[in-house]
């Protein structure tokens, strides 16, 4: 119970994001936006990975917390469309969630192009890391039918450098 006291409540003050919980378990969406909101943020709710393509389509996310098994379509197809469709700054970070915490989950959602993975059962700090470790704002995003194909060099990547600046602000006490 006194895990609720390390959540950060003006999180969302310090680092404004668009967040998608694509999750098919009501309990687990619940939880999800409980904690966010805990934190100020509010979500958007995608019950499987075709729903959460339509909004990514419809509005920018700077992140989405990925269920990888959905009905209709699992986080890890969701998660190619977005990377197919979705180039280099343009999309969102995402963090796979797994059921399941082996090993083999963890490497499959980052094989799969997902950011990071989080098991469930979920650890409520588990959010606030994830959002401290890769909470920057994206770059504007437009649907795919609205952007030019632009090449990506993947020379340097942005979240890392921005990752890099959060711990070292954390280090100066900032």
């Amino acid at each position: 119970m006194h895990a609720h006291r390390h959540l950060d409540p003006h999180l969302s003050e310090r680092l404004p994001l668009r967040i998608l919980v694509a999750e098919d378990n009501a309990m687990n969406q619940k939880l999800m936006l409980l904690v966010l909101r805990q934190m100020g943020y509010t979500a958007d709710v995608a019950e499987n990975g075709r729903v959460a393509l339509s909004l990514l389509a419809k509005q920018p996310y700077d992140l989405i917390f990925m269920d990888v098994e959905m009905p209709d379509m699992d986080g890890i197809e969701a998660t190619r469309a977005i990377l197919r469709d979705w180039p280099g700054n343009s999309r969102p970070v995402i963090v796979g969630t797994t059921a399941y915490g082996l090993a083999g989950d963890e490497h499959q959602c980052l094989e799969a192009g997902m950011n990071d993975c989080i098991n469930k059962p979920i650890r409520i700090e588990q959010i606030q890391e994830c959002l401290l470790r890769w909470g920057e704002p994206r770059v504007e995003q437009k649907p795919p039918a609205e952007r030019q194909a632009v090449p990506t060099a993947d020379v340097i990547d942005l979240r890392r450098i921005g990752e890099l600046e959060e711990m070292e602000r954390g280090r100066s006490g900032t």
